[in-house]
Order: structure tokens, then C-alpha cells, then sequence
């Protein structure tokens, strides 16, 4: 009975010792003393952020709304040649807004017209309109996501056509009579409200329209923006633009524009003439803008400059600006991301320890932007092998060296 006891207890005591082992052996093989991150390449900018006055050259259209509505037929930074119709004055909101429907009445009549007397093989790729289909819904997504307007009716027009096509591409209808002779009964309703003709207001010259008049457009421009001062500019800046509400709007003469932006003297001397820049307006949904150092003014004895930046590119958002913040990159570096706790020194030598899954091995660096947290590092050294991408990197961990095993 005894031998029984001291059997089943000696085979418990094998069976924990068994798994106490086990478990002692995995716990190796998965556990690491290390704390290892993942180099990636990045890159960072030196930027400057300030606040200036865009300069553009303009001409105001002269003609006033004589406390008519209007409505206009171009988005702001649209260009127009001399001559151009512009907008159409109505007496009222709702003339507006029948003379919209009507237009938008006329194109869908056109549209399905042009659609139904095309021969029905035209739709037969049903395939490649679906292809069109999720393309301009998704640059419809876009469009909202972005917070900008302009191009959707555009794109909302180019669905709805797209959908028309698959209705006679898949059989669901033969044609689109019953609509467009709905259509045709509510074109006859809008033109006897609308009634006869409205004064139109037309381009003066050629360029890009705007809508608003600010009241800077006489003030400065780039014929006299060099014979401002500093102390000119600060006073631009702290000039609020008034719109004019009776202003029809404006022309922007050309595709040149300028931005003055205020900053130290110390901020000034990074830029030189001719460098390549880019500006972030913080405008929502639109990315920054590529632009050139044009100038910059300021007396010796000043603490402050104006530097003014060239840009070419245009958008209805930007053509709306004024006085407004920005943010200046001028330098960028790219190098390998690594995290300022991995550093270590080897031999005098700046470099990191990196686990490659078989053994810990040091890996001299070369620095090339240090931030906080973190530095960038060249790809390269020469006659040395530095750190790659996707390397992991020690960051926590005790006890290294070159060549150490990892288990």
C-alpha cells in the first residue's frame, strides 16, 4: 500500500518537473529581455509659421448689383477671356433658383436625348461602365471628404449619366421618352415664370475671376509691393478686409501671386532668393502649395522682415484669402528613423545594437537630423555597414554586445 503512495506521488513529482521544464523552455524561447523597435525612413522639415497678406494684381469689375440678385456662372479662380458673361442679375432669390432648374432641366433633357439616339451596341460594356461608375463615386467621396465644392455638380451629373447608360446597357428601360417629356412639361412652366431677358455682367478682360471684393485690391498690388516697409506690412496685416456687397467682383490679372509674410530677421536669412518652398495655408482639404522667395525687405536696424513668396498655383479656396497664417517649409531631411534611447557608444563610436533573430550585433550611425524623442540617419556610410530599414533596433535592454546570441 505504501509502495502504492510513494509510486503515485514520485510520478506527480515527475509529471510538474516535466512541465515546470516545459515551461521554463518556452518561456525562453519567447520571451526577450529586449525591447526592440522597427526603422522606417522619414522625413522632417524646417519650417517657419507666420502671418501675411496675399498680393495679387486685380482689377474690380465695374459694375455694382443694384440691389439685384445674381448669379454666377463660374467658381472663384475660373479663367475667363474678354467679353466672357460672368452673371446674370434677377430681381429675386427665387428667379435664381428657376433659372438654375431650368439649366439643369435643359441639360438632363440634352443628355438623355443624346443617349436614346445612339446605337444601343454603344452600351454593351456593361463592364467598363461599372469601371466609370465606382471611379466617379469615388472621386465623389473625395470631393465631400475634402470639404470642397467645386467639381461636384460636374461629378454628380457624370453619375447620373453613368447610371442612365446601365439602365439601357442591362434592358431595365428601352427609353427615356416618359422622362423627357416630363422634363419638357416642366422647361414650359420655368421659362413662363422666368419671362424674358436679364442684364448680363461680362468679363473686362482676360484672367481668373473672383467673386468678393476685399477692399485691398486698390491698396497693394505687385507693381508697389516692394515701396512698402515693414511697418507698411504690419499695418496691411492688421487691416481687416471689408467685403463690398454692391461689387459684382474682380479680375485677377495674371496667374502670378505673392504672399508677404512676417517673421525675425534671424527667420529671414534662411531664405534666399529663388528657393524652392512650400506653403501650408491651412485651408481645409487642400494640401500645401509649391512657391518661390521672390524678395525680402527690411532695413539692417529692424528686428522684423517681410520675405515675399511667388505662387502660380490657383483654387477657389485660395483666391478667397487674405490676410491669413501660414506655415513655411524650406528644408526637408530623409533618413532612417531611429529612437534617441538606442543609441549607444562603442568604442567612441555613435551606433545602435540590433536584433536580427540569431544574435545582437552593433551598428555604427550617422546622424543627419536630430529631434525630439528621435534622429534621422543616413542609409549610408562609407567602408562601414550601418542600419537598413526595417531593422529592429534595440531600444530597452541590458548586458549588450557585439555578436551576443540571442538565446
Amino acid at each position: 500500500m505504501k509502495k502504492n503512495i510513494f509510486g503515485t506521488i514520485l510520478i506527480g513529482l515527475i509529471v510538474l518537473f516535466l512541465i515546470v521544464y516545459a515551461g521554463y523552455q518556452a518561456y525562453r524561447y519567447f520571451y526577450s529581455p529586449y525591447t526592440t523597435e522597427t526603422v522606417y525612413s522619414y522625413t522632417v522639415a524646417d519650417s517657419v509659421k507666420t502671418q501675411g497678406v496675399v498680393i495679387r494684381d486685380e482689377t474690380v469689375i465695374d459694375q455694382t448689383r443694384n440691389s439685384s440678385s445674381i448669379s454666377y456662372q463660374y467658381d472663384d479662380g475660373t479663367k475667363v477671356r474678354a467679353g466672357m458673361p460672368l452673371a446674370t442679375l434677377y430681381n429675386s432669390e427665387q428667379e435664381i433658383r428657376d433659372a438654375q432648374e431650368l439649366e439643369e432641366v435643359n441639360q438632363e433633357i440634352a443628355a438623355l436625348t443624346s443617349l436614346q439616339n445612339r446605337n444601343t451596341d454603344y452600351f454593351i460594356y456593361s463592364d467598363s461602365i461599372n469601371r466609370q461608375l465606382n471611379e466617379q463615386l469615388g472621386k465623389l467621396v473625395k470631393i465631400y471628404s475634402s470639404g470642397a465644392v467645386a467639381g461636384m455638380d460636374e461629378t454628380t451629373n457624370q453619375i447620373l449619366n453613368l447610371l442612365n447608360k446601365k439602365q439601357l446597357s442591362t434592358g431595365k428601360i428601352e427609353n427615356f421618352e416618359d422622362r423627357i417629356a416630363i422634363l419638357n412639361d416642366r422647361k414650359e412652366q420655368l421659362s413662363a415664370k422666368i419671362g424674358g431677358e436679364y442684364p448680363t455682367i461680362s468679363s473686362p478682360s482676360q484672367g481668373y475671376f473672383i467673386r468678393s471684393v476685399d477692399g485691398f485690391e486698390d491698396v497693394i498690388s505687385p507693381k508697389n509691393m516692394a515701396d512698402f516697409s515693414v511697418s507698411d506690412y504690419v499695418d496691411l496685416l492688421n487691416r481687416q478686409p471689408v467685403i463690398n456687397q454692391d461689387a459684382v467682383g474682380k479680375i485677377m490679372n495674371d496667374h502670378h501671386w505673392y504672399y508677404a509674410a512676417l517673421m525675425t530677421k534671424e527667420d529671414a536669412a534662411k531664405f534666399r532668393n529663388g528657393l524652392a518652398v512650400t506653403i501650408s495655408f491651412g485651408v481645409y482639404g487642400m494640401d500645401a502649395i509649391d512657391a518661390t522667395v521672390y524678395t525680402k525687405i527690411g532695413e539692417e536696424e529692424e528686428a522684423n522682415r517681410i520675405v515675399i513668396f511667388q505662387c502660380t498655383y490657383i483654387s477657389p479656396e485660395l483666391m478667397n484669402i487674405r490676410n491669413n497664417p501660414a506655415e513655411i517649409k524650406f528644408k526637408s531631411y530623409t533618413g532612417l528613423k531611429v529612437n534617441s534611447k538606442a543609441i549607444r557608444y562603442l568604442d567612441n563610436q555613435m551606433g545602435v545594437y540590433i536584433d536580427d533573430g540569431y544574435q545582437i550585433s552593433f551598428r555604427p550611425i550617422s546622424v543627419i537630423r536630430e529631434e525630439v524623442g528621435y534622429v534621422l540617419c543616413s542609409s549610408y556610410m562609407e567602408d562601414q555597414t550601418t542600419i537598413e530599414q526595417f531593422d529592429q533596433v534595440i531600444v530597452e535592454g541590458t548586458e549588450l554586445y557585439d555578436g551576443k546570441p540571442i538565446r
